[in-house]
């Protein structure tokens, strides 16, 4: 599992940089080169049963047309045991212009906080070796807080000049004592724009 985990950070990183190559290769003129966004997202996640109902939201800082830092929330519902949360401030690079529908990877680091409730069925591996390792928590539950990897890839689709929606692959990486946990989510957010976003393509007049 560490080794994919290194492979997907390679990949991601790769991918981010030929975004970031690609956007500078792109017509210097536009009608803005920052903003402020907020969005919000529901979908599914693979944990900790398969189709687990997650939501959030986010803030995002557009540097450049191209370039945005995002910082997201999500609730995880997990049903048997007390809601999962996971935060992360991540990188976001257009891979190329394609009119109103931008595809774009990201990737950044987070945390990742889990609760199980005594009896819970749906405990993966990866915490319930954990359990048996620390005999001193609560008989109870047990609350496990662990640092994440965050990346994905998505469609960034500019409905007006407020108004996007992003469909999106998003992973998350939680590792610990060598050992990692892999989540994966499919979401649509719904993002606002408080400045001005262009809905012509790079270089035209609006």
């Amino acid at each position: 599992m560490t080794s994919i985990f290194h492979r997907a950070c390679g990949l991601s990183v790769a991918l981010i940089t030929v975004g970031a190559l690609a956007s500078a290769q792109e017509s210097p003129v536009n009608t803005w080169s920052h903003g402020t966004t907020l969005n919000i997202f529901a979908g599914a996640s693979s944990e900790p049963h398969k189709g687990a109902f997650t939501a959030g939201g986010a803030i995002g800082w557009q540097l450049t047309p191209a370039m945005a830092i995002e910082g997201t929330g999500a609730w995880i519902d997990n049903q048997s045991s007390p809601t999962w949360f996971t935060a992360a401030m991540k990188f976001q690079a257009r891979i190329a212009p394609l009119g109103g529908t931008n595809p774009y990877v990201e990737g950044g680091v987070g945390l990742f906080r889990s609760s199980f409730d005594a009896g819970d069925l749906n405990v993966p591996e990866f915490y319930r070796k954990r359990m048996v390792d620390n005999p001193g928590t609560s008989m109870m539950s047990h609350t496990f807080t662990d640092p994440t990897f965050a990346y994905g890839a998505g469609l960034n689709i500019v409905a007006t000049r407020h108004i996007a929606i992003r469909p999106a692959a998003e992973f998350t990486t939680v590792f610990r004592n060598h050992d990692t946990l892999t989540m994966m989510a499919g979401v649509v957010r719904v993002a606002y724009h408080f400045e001005n976003h262009p809905v012509t393509p790079t270089g035209k007049t609006r």
